[in-house]
């Protein structure tokens, strides 16, 4: 049975896409000091609540500190391009839209280095039509499974330092934006480029094409196929390159 708020956007069932930000939870803003040896951190709490619970005047009210990047979050084109959107000019138009959700699963526990290929992508199309314009992309990996909490199985570095896990290849980034009108991709790895790819090429073409991104989703109850939709709706901050977002996925 549908569910009353999924009826009310559409579909049958509301899926949330999203990581829950704890003190664990990965980010790659590595420069930033971390805070008592963690990423995010609940500080500066004022609470004057009764502790039995029975309410009144009190209240508690805390200071959130972290990274842009931590846990599900969206890169805005200024993340990379100096002069470009950042995370307050992208639109509720964009930042909803038809999903074309590409289930790599199988491959990519084959291969912790997979990127999607242009082959992929017509693959899918073959078995469920092609992309319209305007879709967000998502690649599923399965990676989520290992905990963003986990950050030596989730980030899977190897003894050089250099990172192990899936992501989009150049090529298809190049094919979607430029052949299918996309407005951004997502993925439930740490980054759109695969853990291996040294110079960041997807960052490059699709933020370069003024398209958003969407890191470390949480996929596992999304199909595959073009009958779902995305909502992302990330903190609306002046000037972020980044944030975290909450994000819905609608189910037909």
């Amino acid at each position: 049975m549908a569910s009353v708020a999924a009826k009310l956007l559409g579909g049958e069932k509301l899926v949330d896409c999203t990581h829950t930000i704890a003190e664990e939870t990965i980010s790659f803003a590595a420069h930033f000091k971390l805070i008592d040896g963690k990423r995010y951190i609940v500080d500066g709490e004022f609470d004057t609540r009764k502790p039995d619970g029975t309410g009144g005047t009190g209240f508690r009210k805390c200071v959130y500190r972290m990274p842009c990047d931590v846990g599900t979050h969206i890169d805005s084109p200024a993340h990379w391009f100096a002069g470009k959107r950042s995370i307050e000019e992208l639109t509720l138009e964009e930042l909803t839209a038809r999903g074309a959700v590409i289930d790599c699963t199988e491959k990519c526990e084959k291969d912790v280095d997979y990127t999607l290929t242009v082959a992929d992508i017509t693959e899918f199309e073959d078995k469920f039509g092609k992309i319209p314009p305007k879709s967000l992309i998502v690649m599923k990996t399965g990676w989520s499974k290992r905990g963003i909490t986990n950050t030596k199985d989730y980030i899977n570095q190897d003894e050089s330092g250099t990172c192990h896990f899936p992501g989009f290849s150049a090529e298809a980034a190049k094919f979607l934006v430029e052949d299918r009108d996309i407005v951004g991709l997502g993925i439930d790895t740490a980054s759109l480029d695969a853990g291996n790819a040294g110079e960041f090429p997807v960052h490059n073409i699709v933020l370069g094409a003024d398209r958003y991104q969407i890191e470390n989703m949480v996929l596992e109850e999304v199909p595959a196929g073009l009958t779902t939709k995305f909502v992302s709706l990330p903190l609306k901050i002046k000037g972020g390159p980044e944030a975290e977002t909450r994000v819905m996925a609608i189910l037909s």
